[in-house]
């Protein structure tokens, strides 16, 4: 393995897109809310800091990520983008099966969650921007009005999508703010060659003691393997996956499967869908809205 170490950290301010990196393998949270109110506009115009608004110090580096971002969302993909939705899906085996339907606003910060937690069936609506100023929360298709646990509900929806969409979209965070990127070389792994790169975190995100590697196909321009360390000392990853199957969803390219090294399907993405319209009927009360999918989800 070449070592070519280079550093550059972020200092430029967040944007919607730009969710705060990081989190375990499996966070199980969920959100809150109270009274009904008519959900605001989406946001006619991409915020200003949509997409890269800065480049990396390292010139390989740079060089690598444009590229990436060229094959992966191509014509300012990533500034385009408008709308995405999701559901994050685990199989444990034996029916054991939990599902997460997220839709997302990117310009206008709104949010839906449709989760299975303790008490039962949580959906959040909140703003990204502001999730426990704006949220409302139902349980079990109730709305709920105890405050404290509205709170509760609401840091946990948001901390879902934190975690869910990071899962997602980890190959288009490099950039993000608190996040130092490091060019690695090349390295094989599974008998082919990759060019590596490290990513590092400044109090930022849920997990911020963690450590992530992407492995970039040269052939591709695509993230082929992620490898996770639970913290940044670590010798040795706590699990590599592999990211494939690439799609193209609108202005972006989507991983649906993450396999581990022994071909085991980890976890996976349904209902997959990113877009440059926003639909009009999403951000809605879970009876005006049931989400789709059905069966298996806990």
């Amino acid at each position: 393995m070449t070592l070519l170490p280079s550093v550059h950290r972020r200092t430029f301010g967040s944007a919607p897109w730009a969710i705060q990196a990081l989190l375990p393998l499996l966070l199980l949270l969920a959100a809150c809310g109270t009274e009904e109110a008519p959900p605001p506009e989406t946001a006619e115009t991409a915020p200003a800091e949509a997409g890269r608004t800065s480049s990396f110090d390292d010139p390989r580096l740079d060089s690598l990520y444009e590229d990436m971002m060229a094959e992966m969302a191509p014509d300012e993909g990533r500034k385009r983008l408008r709308y995405l939705q999701f559901a994050f899906v685990v199989d444990r085996g034996d029916g054991n099966v939990t599902r997460r339907h997220h839709r997302w606003d990117v310009w206008g910060g709104r949010y839906r969650v449709d989760a299975p937690v303790e008490a039962g069936r949580m959906v959040a609506l909140f703003n990204v921007n502001d999730p426990t100023g704006t949220d409302e929360i139902w349980l079990d298709g109730a709305p709920l009005t105890d405050a404290a646990r509205s709170d509760s509900l609401a840091q946990r929806a948001h901390a879902m999508f934190i975690n869910d969409s990071y899962w997602l979209l980890m190959p288009y965070k490099w950039d993000d703010p608190g996040v130092t990127a490091t060019y690695l070389g090349e390295e094989e792994l599974e008998g082919e060659s990759y060019e590596v790169v490290e990513l590092t975190f400044d109090a930022v995100g849920l997990t911020p003691q963690n450590k992530y590697r992407g492995f970039v196909d040269p052939e591709t321009d695509r993230m082929a393997y992620w490898q996770h360390f639970t913290d940044a000392d670590d010798p040795e990853p706590r699990f590599t996956m592999a990211w494939g199957d690439w799609q193209r969803m609108g202005p972006i390219l989507l991983s649906p499967t993450r396999v581990d090294l022994d071909g085991n399907l980890a976890l996976s993405f349904e209902e997959l869908e990113a877009s440059t319209t926003v639909p009009a009927d999403v951000f809605t009360a879970p009876v005006d809205r049931p989400t789709t999918g059905t069966g298996g989800d806990s």
